[in-house]
């Protein structure tokens, strides 16, 4: 009986941390990179803007080789979807909201596996003399559980890697 007791005791303080740990994690996670790019806005729009092109310097795609990559719409415009479902990368949608040709694409993200969650991510582009700017942002917000995971390992440094690697994939394109 002591030893229920005592498992019971744990077993409740570990469900307190969890929830303390909920409450107490960041509710949002912003993660954002930029590249110098030797090439005008126009040609880089090219391959930020079309959701198929994308695919061919996302960094997902290498921890992913086998993942299925759909599309949906006209490519470039607000309302083209791209799904993806991998065994690593998860099941999602991420759909063109905003575009403001050779400055900014804006995407809504949804992730249905292995966990829901909303997020939205960007492609920036300033021109800078004969050279452009390509910053890549992402906003979520954290859920519940996001939030306790986010108390631990942080989105940006565990995230940000990634982006900078597809940055430099674009730059090579």
């Amino acid at each position: 009986m002591r030893a229920l007791k005592t498992l019971l005791l744990i077993l409740l303080a570990v469900a307190a941390l969890a929830i303390v740990l909920g409450l107490i994690g960041p509710k949002t996670s912003h993660i954002s990179r930029d590249v110098m790019i030797a090439a005008p806005a126009a040609m880089v729009w090219d391959h930020v803007s079309s959701l198929r092109r994308t695919d061919e310097w996302s960094p997902f795609r290498d921890t992913d080789p086998a993942m299925q990559v759909t599309f949906e719409g006209v490519d470039g415009e607000v309302g083209s979807k791209s799904m993806w479902n991998g065994k690593k990368a998860g099941k999602g949608v991420q759909e063109v909201t905003a575009v403001d040709p050779d400055k900014h694409l804006g995407l809504a993200l949804h992730f249905t596996e292995p966990f829901a969650a909303y997020a939205t991510a960007a492609y920036d582009l300033q021109p800078m003399g004969d050279s452009t700017k390509v910053t890549w942002s992402y906003d979520g917000k954290n859920n519940f559980m996001a939030r306790i995971i986010c108390v631990f390992q942080d989105m940006d440094a565990m995230m940000g890697p990634m982006f900078t690697s597809g940055l430099a994939k674009l730059k090579k394109i």
